[in-house]
């Protein structure tokens, strides 16, 4: 069955947050970089920051206001001013390298070889996309962009970045919802077992994975309640293998 497949390109690229928190801890402190883990985490767990973070992700704010609020943030902690292009070094390493995730992304190219029709959805921020940006340049990976600059598609696959589309990511997937049926002339609103699109998101792998799954779980019945189906994609599984299942199989448990 070919389908139009919803990724979350978030579940390719993939983070390591501990590492820009660790970067951060040498850079503010090089002499004892554990003694700003606390201050650091209640920082990047506080309300001031996530709310920043919320506005940087739906364009509300500009790249250049979160890294000026990041570096007076940082420096309540720590006493220590950095550079704008220290922050940016400091947050790109939980950002992977294209070795680290070329792999999954080329799953997803062969599906659209093989006919799927696939778009990947962004909740993200310009931070994390110049990075992929710059990643898919050095390994020659084509990507258009549009007037502005902003990423528009790689390798011939629609991308919806939220702070481009300044909306968060379940209106993004609802409009993209909207304009399949408008294109495929479907009854408003099929049921997830007799439709063929399909938004997959990825069980977690990390030190986290029971109350990560958890959340993917919720988060797989939170998207089937506004009508979305969905696909929870299991850690021990292939993209390809997930899009094989039937269509009746669309609500997976995790293991």
């Amino acid at each position: 069955m070919k389908r139009t497949i919803i990724l979350n390109l978030g579940d390719i690229l993939q983070q390591n947050q501990m590492k820009t928190l660790q970067s951060f801890a040498k850079l503010l402190n090089p002499e004892n970089p554990k003694s700003m883990f606390p201050a650091l985490g209640a920082l990047l767990q506080g309300k001031a920051f996530n709310d920043k973070l919320v506005e940087l992700k739906t364009g509300n704010c500009s790249q250049t206001q979160f890294v000026e609020f990041m570096i007076e943030q940082l420096k309540l902690i720590s006493d220590k001013e950095i550079t704008a292009e220290q922050f940016v070094a400091c947050w790109n390493t939980m950002n992977n390298t294209l070795d680290e995730f070329k792999t999954r992304l080329e799953e997803v190219f062969s599906l659209k070889n093989e006919g799927h029709l696939v778009v990947f959805v962004s909740y993200t921020n310009p931070l994390d996309i110049a990075h992929f940006t710059e990643q898919l340049s050095q390994g020659g990976i084509p990507f258009e962009t549009t007037p502005e600059g902003s990423l528009k598609s790689v390798n011939g696959i629609k991308i919806l970045l939220s702070y481009v589309e300044k909306k968060c990511r379940d209106e993004m997937l609802l409009d993209e919802f909207k304009a399949f049926k408008q294109t495929q002339h479907s009854p408003t609103f099929l049921p997830p077992e007799t439709t063929d699109w399909v938004y997959v998101t990825k069980a977690m792998s990390n030190s986290q994975a029971t109350s990560d799954n958890e959340k993917a779980s919720a988060e797989q019945q939170a998207l089937e309640d506004k009508r979305i189906p969905s696909i929870v994609w299991p850690k021990d599984k292939t993209l390809a293998e997930v899009i094989e299942f039937n269509p009746e199989a669309l609500s997976l448990e995790i293991k």
